[in-house]
This record gives C-alpha cells, sequence and structure tokens, in this order.
C-alpha cells in the first residue's frame, strides 16, 4: 500500500519575507516591492510542495497571521487583544463581534494565492471551521449561539465561494481546534453539518476534510462519524496517542494521521514513522494511508518546517 501525504494550515515564512512585511508596514518599501517578494516565496512553496509529491498542493497561506484574522474583515468583527494559541508559545488576536455578521466585500480571495494555484488540479484551501472561530472569538452582541452560527456561516460560504469559482480546488481542508480540544455538543455537530453540507453544494465534486488539533477529548471522537466530511485528519502527536487510536476505530471515513509535529523542531526518523505507521494501521486497518502535520507548522522556523516536508517526501516513496 502506498503512503499519500498533503499539508494544511499556516506555513512559516522565511526570515526575509517576515523581513519584507514588517517593511511593507512600517512604509519602508513598496506596495509592488512587497508583492514581487511574496510571489517569489508563494511560488517556492508550491514548487517545493509539488517536488515532495504531495496529494494536494496550496500556498501556505503566507497572509495569515492567525486562523481567525482575516474574519475580522467582515462587518461585525473586530480585532481584539491578544490571546495565547492554546498550550503554545504562539499568539492569536481574538475576533470581537460586535455587531450582526455580514460579508460587505470579497475578503478571502485577498488571503490565498489564487494565481499560483487555479490552474493546479491538486489545489488545496484551508480554512478554520465556523464553529472553531465562534468559541475561539468572544461574543458580545448575539443572545443566541445558533444565530451567531448561522451569520457567520452565511458569510463564510459566500466568501469561499468567490475563492472556490477562482481556484476549483480539489480539497478544502477545516481545521477545527474546538472539536479536538474541547468537550462539544450533539447539536453543535449537527449546525457544522449544515455548514459543511452548503459547502458541498458549491462545487459537488470537491473533497472537504476536517484535521482535529490538539485533541484531548478523546472519548467523544466516534462522534465525529456523524460529520458528512471525506476525511478526518487526527492530530497524534498533542495528546494520549493511544486514546486517539482507540477512539477512532470504526469511524467510516478517511483517516488522516497527524504524525509530523508541529510543535517540535526536532526532524521525525522516517523508519520510526514508518514503524508506528504500520503499528497504528495493525490497529485501524486502514484502505488508504495519508500522512499530514499534526497542526499549524507555523510554529516552526522555516528552515525546520521544510525539512519535515522533505520526511513527508521520503514516505510518499516507500511501499507499507
Amino acid at each position: 500500500m502506498k503512503i499519500t501525504t498533503y499539508l494544511f494550515g499556516i506555513f512559516p515564512k522565511s526570515d526575509e519575507l517576515r523581513k519584507n512585511f514588517r517593511e511593507f508596514i512600517k512604509g519602508k518599501i513598496s506596495k509592488e516591492e512587497f508583492e514581487q517578494n511574496l510571489k517569489k516565496e508563494y511560488d517556492f512553496l508550491i514548487e517545493f510542495f509539488e517536488s515532495c509529491k504531495l496529494s494536494y498542493i496550496y500556498d501556505g497561506m503566507l497572509k495569515w497571521f492567525d486562523l481567525l484574522r482575516p474574519f475580522t474583515n467582515y462587518k461585525g468583527i473586530e480585532l481584539g487583544t491578544l490571546i495565547r494559541w492554546f498550550e503554545t508559545n504562539s499568539f492569536y488576536r481574538m475576533p470581537i463581534i460586535k455587531s450582526k455578521i455580514e460579508l460587505e466585500k470579497p475578503v478571502l480571495i485577498n488571503y490565498f494565492y489564487v494565481e499560483g494555484l487555479k490552474n493546479n488540479d491538486k489545489s488545496l484551501l484551508t480554512i478554520i471551521d465556523p464553529l472553531s472561530f465562534i468559541k475561539l472569538s468572544e461574543n458580545e452582541y448575539y443572545k443566541n449561539e445558533k444565530e451567531l452560527f448561522y451569520d457567520l456561516s452565511n458569510a463564510l460560504l459566500k466568501d469561499i465561494k468567490i475563492v472556490i469559482n477562482e481556484v476549483n480546488p480539489a480539497l478544502i481542508s477545516l481545521i477545527s481546534p474546538y472539536l479536538g480540544y474541547y468537550d462539544f455538543k450533539e447539536e453543535e455537530i449537527e449546525l457544522l453539518n449544515e455548514f459543511i453540507n452548503k459547502l458541498k453544494e458549491i462545487k459537488k465534486e470537491i473533497k472537504i476534510s476536517i484535521n482535529l488539533c490538539f485533541i484531548k477529548n478523546f472519548n467523544k471522537l466516534k462522534k465525529l462519524r456523524k460529520l458528512n466530511v471525506d476525511m478526518i485528519g487526527v492530530d497524534l502527536c498533542y495528546g494520549d496517542r493511544e486514546e486517539i487510536i482507540k477512539n477512532i476505530q470504526g469511524i467510516n471515513k478517511q483517516i488522516a494521521l497527524g504524525l509530523i509535529d508541529s510543535n517540535i523542531s526536532l526532524i521525525e526518523d522516517v523508519n520510526y514513522l514508518l514503524n508506528e505507521i504500520k503499528r497504528i494501521n495493525e490497529i485501524l486497518k486502514l484502505n488508504n494511508i495519508i500522512i499530514t502535520n499534526s497542526s499549524d507548522l507555523d510554529l516552526l522556523p522555516f528552515n525546520i518546517a521544510l525539512e519535515k516536508v522533505k520526511v513527508l517526501r521520503s514516505l510518499n516513496e516507500i511501499q507499507v
């Protein structure tokens, strides 16, 4: 059986690009120079991911400083204070919901490298799922969380539809730290399914995955079989790996094993990973072996992240 691989989430920026961002914000370089340097790094990453034979190709989300910030451009959402991103050394700006959420003008089209993705039949788009967004925001307006979910989902669906029509992605990866970390309710799964079903209606041939990060809520993982997604990615580096494996047995979905650790700089040993993949597969009896990262690689230095992607390239050359 052949191993296939893909990445999701924010990829780290090179030191040079980080410098370019700072200089552009301070007005030290022109918009043209900044966009030229940004395009250069986008093109480098896409070519690099292609060379590593990843099953899906994305742009690294280089314009994203965290998974929630772009959505503060929606009417009704403002940028709040810095909050620690789960149990990591990274932070995000908490969105504050001040009034009814609406999409006044396209937002997400400005955050993806449409030019580099639209002619690629393996292109991937990554966004946070709306349930996680709500749980990681501060709500100062809505009395009913269901109403909040519908307004956010409607704005997000209108917005992502514009990107989908331009890029025609093969896969959309929904990142869900909420479902992995917190004790969710069954009605929340039903709400998320409504969003997923509407997302599928935009283009029926697109596959949808949901990637669970920072998994602590082991006991409810089996309930995720109700999600109308094609693939569930599980972070196997943060929580108790054996408990996670035990609780995803019997889920009738493709499972992506998040074995590339996004939280430590140590480069994974290919032989260790191969033995671990075989061990896990003896338990789960997977039809397809899919390996991915545990969460956003943005927590790591750029060069370390590149080395971890090379590990995926090595795995792609192995038959299990």
